[in-house]
């Protein structure tokens, strides 16, 4: 509820340097998911990990969820 996500990173296919990275590291652990969920999971992690960064210990889920009301997420290495 109230949390609207918008998809305004750039695609793999651009071949950014983030885009290298991403790919690379889907290599080495061995991610075998079509790459479009590569890109995706980049995302959700990159978001998640600034949620709980945000958040502080201890975390717990109501705490969260208010942290994630105001959270604004970008890098411009991965933004179009």
């Amino acid at each position: 509820e109230n949390i609207y996500g918008l998809d305004h990173f750039s695609a793999l296919s651009e071949g950014k340097p983030i885009h290298k990275q991403i790919l690379d590291a889907s290599a080495k652990e061995k991610f075998d998911f079509p790459v479009d969920d590569v890109r995706m999971g980049y995302r959700s992690a990159m978001v998640l990990a600034a949620a709980l960064q945000k958040c502080g210990w201890p975390c717990d889920r109501d705490k969260l969820r208010t942290t994630m009301t105001t959270l604004t997420v970008d890098t411009p290495d991965f933004l179009d």
